[in-house]
């Protein structure tokens, strides 16, 4: 399982990321020149269609107060801001 970033719409393989349009321009460069070992590249990019697939922006109006805490959040840890509230909304949902 590869990892995703939803708010870029990227995907990372190995210590790249890209994006739908950089996988397939990377998979057609490598056919050009003869280089048939595209697997790798066609499962992140399928696995990223698939991740992406029904996604919908959002906004949201917060309180000064609950930005403060959700930046705090932010910068303790290696998630971005997308990812906490995401989660948050979903666990939300969930219960």
């Amino acid at each position: 399982m590869a990892n995703v970033n939803y708010d870029e719409g990227t995907i990372k393989l190995g210590n790249e990321w890209y994006a739908v349009e950089g996988l397939k321009n990377k998979i057609t460069d490598m056919l050009a020149v003869g280089n048939c070992k595209i697997n790798n590249y066609a499962r992140v990019l399928e696995e990223l269609d698939t991740k992406m697939e029904g996604t919908e922006p959002i906004s949201a109006v917060l309180t000064a107060k609950t930005l403060d805490g959700l930046n705090k959040i932010v910068s303790e840890s290696s998630k971005s801001m997308g990812d906490c509230v995401r989660e948050a909304l979903t666990a939300y949902l969930r219960s």
